[in-house]
């Protein structure tokens, strides 16, 4: 029953967060939407599949074939033709700060984590992800929240933390 709850919780605060407390309209672009709940698919598989993979192969190894995986996906799905706009500081600068910082460093230690921490601890760090997204978008962007997109995060937030919290105080 709590797991159902922690649902309801998560799919209502995306449902705040994404069209603002109106049915009618979205807060974001509809590619958005799309993208958002392909990318947790894929973060839900990659999270649970390759358990036995790690256990058996070297985890570098499986970075290293996802990435190029994904590089390959990525070209079939818009092959670069011009490389000459590729090469200047700003764009390099820029890639590397996504590619390198927040994607390679952040997946590495994220896998690093699973083999210290419990089930428990890993939902718990991976809360700190969307609110440290929301007071990024903040101080950064300006974004400005109401009050429904800011009930929505609650939500989310507590959805997230709700089956660690029972698990801790045995319930």
């Amino acid at each position: 029953m709590g797991d159902m709850f922690a649902v309801v919780l998560a799919v209502g605060g995306v449902f705040l967060l994404a069209t603002g407390g109106d049915p009618r309209t979205l807060s974001v672009p509809a590619e958005c939407i799309y993208y958002s709940v392909l990318s947790a698919v894929f973060y839900a598989f990659c999270s649970i599949y390759p358990k036995q993979l790690m256990m058996t192969l070297d985890n570098s190894f499986l970075l290293m074939f996802g990435m190029l995986f994904g590089g390959i996906m990525g070209y079939m799905a818009d092959p670069v033709t011009d490389l000459g706009t590729f090469f200047h500081d700003d764009v390099l600068f820029d890639i590397f700060m996504i590619i390198i910082c927040g994607t390679v460093i952040a997946f590495i230690c994220y896998n690093a984590g699973l083999a210290w921490l419990t089930e428990e601890q890993t939902s718990v760090t991976a809360t700190v992800e969307p609110a440290v997204s929301v007071i990024a978008s903040y101080f950064l962007f300006g974004t400005t929240f109401g009050l429904f997109e800011g009930t929505g995060i609650i939500m989310v937030l507590l959805a997230i933390l709700m089956p660690v919290m029972r698990k801790w105080h045995g319930n």
